[in-house]
This record gives C-alpha cells, structure tokens and sequence, in this order.
C-alpha cells in the first residue's frame, strides 16, 4: 500500500497555524466584553431623551435638600423686590437718610423712612443700617421665594428723639421733602405727614437749626427736646420771587423780595424820570416775564422787558409812539401802540401789536386805516377795548368821521373782531353799519362773556353779547346794568380757575371759581383785601388800601388769621381792561 504524501501549498499561500485554546476544548463561547462596552455607550447616546432629564433632576433635588444651596439656583431665575422702613426704636417715628448696606451695595431711606430695593436674591443676607446718633445696626434676614414684601427695621438712638413738623407758612399745609438740620449734625427730611425725626444731645433741651430744601427758603428754627406734635411745628415760606414797584427809595424802582416780603432787592432802580402816569409793571402769568413801561430816559415811555430768572432788561419796543398795555396771554405780550405825527385819516396810526418773550418777536395782530385830505374832510379807524380771553384777544374797531365825510360811510363797518396772540387765527365775530352818528362800547362781565351796547344812526340802539364762541343780540340786559359795576376775573395760571370780589356792606367778600366764574367758594368774608393776582395756581395775592401787598393760600383766610404781609408798594394809575387792576 502506498504512503500518503504530505499535502503540497503553493508558493503564494501562507500556511497559517491554529492556536488551540481551552474554549476550543471546553466548547465554551470566547468572551464578549468589547461588545458590551459598544452595547452601553450606544444606549446612553441613544437614551439621552431619558437619561439627561432625569440626572438634572436628581441635582435639583439634592441642591434644594441641602439648606446651604438652596435658593443658589433658584436665585438664578427669581430676584425678589423688597422695602425695608427705618423706625426710631422709642416711637416709632420714620427715619430718613439713613444708610442700608445689602449684599455690598448701599442705599439711603428716603423722606418717609423707607427704601425700595428690587433684584435681591432669595436666601439668607445681612442687612447693616447706619446713622448719625444711632447706634451701629445689624441683622441677618431671610428672604423667602414668596414672602417677605416689606421689613420694618426698629433702631435705636444715642441721644433725645424728637420730632419736627414743617407747614406752609401760606395755606398751613404739611410740607414733604424738607431737610432739617441741627447745629450738632442730626438730620432728617419730612414726609408725607410733614414730620422729621432727629435725635438732639442727651444734656441739650434745645438746639439751633435750619429747614431747606424741599422748595422752601431756608430759615433759622429753635429745635427743643421733646416728642410732642405740637411743639417743634414751624412754618416756611415757600421758595419764589414777587416783583413790584416801589418808591420808597425816592424814584420808582423794580424791586423784588421773597413770597414774604424778606431778602429785599432791587431789580432796576429809577432814573428819577418816571412818573405814575406812565410807569406800569405787569408780569406774565407764570412770572418769568415782566413788561414795563417807564419813561426812564426820555419824554416818551417805553416797553422794556425783564426776565426774572436772570434779571436781564431788555427793549420791548420804543420809537414816537404812545403805548397802552393790554395785558399777558401765555409768553405773549399785548399791547397798543398808537403813532404820533400821524393823522386820523392815515394808514397804521394805530397798531393792536403781540410780543413773543421766548422769541423776542413783536407781531402786529392789527392796525387802522383811514381816508381823507384832513380835519374837514377825513374819515379814520380806531381799535377800542381789546381784552385777552383764554387764548385770543377779542378787539373791537370802529371809524369816525368828520361832519361833511360822515355821507361817505355807507361801505364803513363797525366790527367785534377776535385774533390769537400769535398772530392767528383772526377772525371778524360781527358787524354793524358804521356812520357819523354810529358807536360801539363793551363791558367785560365774566371770562367767557362781553357785552356790546351798539348805537346806529344815533337813534338805534341794541344789546350784543359774545358767549364764548359768537356774538349774538343779547335780551339779557339793558342800559342800567350794563353801565353797572361788573367784577374783575384774575384766571390762574393754568386758566382752570378765576379769582375775584364782589362788595358788600363797604367790605369785599372774595370768591375762587372755575375757568367762567362759576361754581364759586367764598375765601373771605368782609375783607378789606382786593383781588391783585395769582403766584403759581396755588397762592392768591391781594393788596389793601392800594398800597399794600399780602399773600395767601388759594383756600383763602381763615377765622382769626391775616394774609401775610409781602410790601408796601407803588400802584400804577392804570387799569388793564378785564385783566385786573393791579
């Protein structure tokens, strides 16, 4: 029998010899630890959804279980907005300008003692509060997700607490925000009740000090230890400037002094030219202009203007006119100028004219016309009367005539115009046939009415009153009232109220009313005050025996009180037609 030959490779094969392992004998499957790891890694990538959610969870519930981090992820999310109110330990009185320090920043309680902090973090803070004469305050605080809205924090002083109340020295109301001070250093600021709480010396009854700010005029006060409402009350003066003319100095001077006649100073002294007659001052409504005639340097008066907040003067207008003042509408300036050297039957001899104080611009709102050759044979316009009311001037205008021209009046009119005081918005309210024997008059009866009394032909005469918008025939009145005494309407500043008087028994009783004069209130009874204007919408000035100025409040005098004295003081020998005499 043959022997078997080995089995033969080729040269290209590469014989490749088998391991035996004990797996092989055992029949046991060799191990799978690298697909395992394949197997997990690839669930957590393809579980994330799952996993992830639940991890964050897990830290939440850790971080909100430990009190340390509690609030550390929340705060994260949600800041709370807090108000802490500083009291004094031993009444309880509200404590300004004391310093709070919170998470290192500082903050200052305001005029009622309190401060408003918004984006504190929910947790456990130290708040630290300091004060001049009072002792060093600390306190740790907790500050829940949904608690805590205000803190009322009780510090306790190292001297004698008192109280301090500030009125106004006009209307005897509280005053908030103003700063009082001690010759020591205490301070505190009043609030909304009017009071201050400082702290004075242990061995002092009685200090000095001094009330400012807040919009008053600072004065000198006498403080006394003692925690009584009634006796630490003082009374300031509102801050401000009332302008007037004087003569006390032997020339007619622009003087002006503080709400209660102190700190007296002249704005403009007298040349020694000025004379009653054409010497007048009238301020603006809110008081930031003044318009003055004087004749201060030459025979002919002339319109100046002063600004209150920097005393400039400057020229208003001048040349050889005669200038009649009307009165303020807002920052405009009205007034008449008529030309001399011009005769009645020429162009523009009369102007009703505006002047802009802002803008330092006159506008001519209207001026006259005439006709003729001369004083036989002419015919001339003249403007009569204007009054401001709200925002225009209502004006009427008229013609004359010489005897032999009156027959050349039949395209003449008689007329009830009205313009802004700017310039616009002119407007011819009513018309009548003017005529050699033709006249209009006007009286002003209310803020929103003025009668006419129209005579035609001499003979003709009607009853026309404009109603706050036209001229209709009015039915209302008749020769008797309307020469009658009318009252003269002062409006406020911002034209929501009017002031004026009516006589009774020899004495004035003075009424506060709306924007027309009704709805009155009695703010005093049997006086002897005139109504002389307005400072501010909140003060009434009034004069007596015309020489005489005082201020009070708009709610008027009360029994047993007297306005406060402002000055003596030169009146004008003029009168501003429905705008007051003054």
């Amino acid at each position: 029998m043959a022997k078997a030959r080995p089995k033969q490779h080729s040269k290209d094969e590469v014989f490749v010899q088998q391991e035996v392992t004990p797996a092989d004998i055992f029949d046991v499957p060799p191990p799978v630890a690298k697909k395992a790891s394949k197997n997990f890694f690839g669930w957590i990538a393809a579980s994330k959804r799952r996993w992830i959610p639940a991890v964050i969870l897990f830290i939440l519930i850790v971080i909100t279980a430990l009190p340390p981090s509690r609030y550390l992820l929340p705060g994260i999310f949600i800041k709370k907005k807090l108000s802490f109110i500083i009291q004094d330990a031993s009444n309880q009185a509200r404590i300004s300008d004391a310093t709070i320090e919170l998470d290192d920043q500082l903050f200052t309680s305001d005029q009622n003692g309190v401060v408003s902090i918004d984006g504190i973090i929910p947790g456990e803070t130290s708040v630290t509060i300091n004060k001049l004469f009072y002792k060093p305050f600390e306190q740790k605080i907790f500050v829940s997700l949904f608690k805590n809205k205000q803190i009322i924090f009780n510090i306790s002083s190292t001297g004698r607490p008192t109280k301090v109340t500030v009125k106004n020295r006009f209307s005897g109301h509280v005053l908030a925000g103003v700063t009082v001070n001690t010759e020591q250093g205490s301070q505190g600021k009043t609030g909304n009740d009017g009071t201050a709480q400082l702290v004075l010396p242990s061995d002092r009854s009685e200090v000095k000090g001094t009330i400012s700010g807040g919009g008053v005029v600072t004065a000198d006060v006498t403080i006394r230890a003692v925690q009584d409402d009634s006796t630490n009350v003082y009374k300031a003066t509102p801050a401000g400037r009332i302008y007037f003319l004087s003569k006390a100095s032997g020339t007619i001077d622009v003087v002006k002094t503080n709400l209660d006649g102190t700190d007296r100073q002249t704005v403009l002294a007298g040349t020694g030219r000025e004379d009653d007659a054409n010497t007048v001052l009238l301020a603006s409504k809110d008081w930031k202009y003044l318009a003055f005639k004087s004749r201060r340097d030459s025979t002919l008066a002339k319109l100046y203007l002063i600004e209150t907040s920097t005393g400039k003067v400057s020229m208003l207008d001048e040349g050889d006119e005669n200038f009649s003042v009307v009165g303020w509408s807002a920052s405009n300036f009205v007034y008449i100028a008529d030309k001399n050297g011009l005769e009645q039957w020429q162009n523009k001899r009369q102007a009703l004219k505006s002047y802009n104080a802002a803008s330092k611009q006159v506008t001519t709102l209207d001026e006259t016309h005439g006709e003729g050759t001369g004083y036989n044979d002419y015919a001339g316009e003249a403007i009569l009367t204007p009054y401001i009311l709200k925002n225009s001037v209502l004006y009427t205008k008229t013609w004359y005539a010489s005897y032999y021209y009156g027959t050349h009046m039949a395209d003449k009119k008689m007329v009830v115009a009205s313009v802004r005081a700017d310039g616009s918005g002119e407007t011819t309210l009513h018309e009548w046939q003017a005529g050699y024997n033709a006249s209009i008059d006007s009286a002003f009866s209310s803020p929103v009415n003025i009668y006419y009394y129209v005579v035609l032909d001499g003979v003709q005469t009607s009853f026309w009153q404009y109603d706050g918008s036209k001229v209709t025939q009015a039915s209302n009145i008749d020769l008797y009232a309307f020469h009658g005494t009318f009252p003269t309407y002062l409006d406020s500043p911002n034209g929501n109220s009017t002031l004026w008087s009516e006589p009774r028994d020899g004495k004035n009783v003075l009424f506060i009313g709306d924007d027309a004069g009704k709805n009155s209130k009695q703010i005093a009874d049997l006086s002897e005050y005139d109504p002389y204007g307005w400072y501010t919408d909140d003060y009434i000035l009034v004069s007596k025996d015309g020489s005489e100025l005082y201020i009070m409040g708009r709610d008027g005098i009360k029994p047993g009180d007297v306005p406060t004295k402002i000055a003596n003081y030169n009146k004008p020998n003029t009168h501003f037609n429905g705008y007051g005499g003054l």
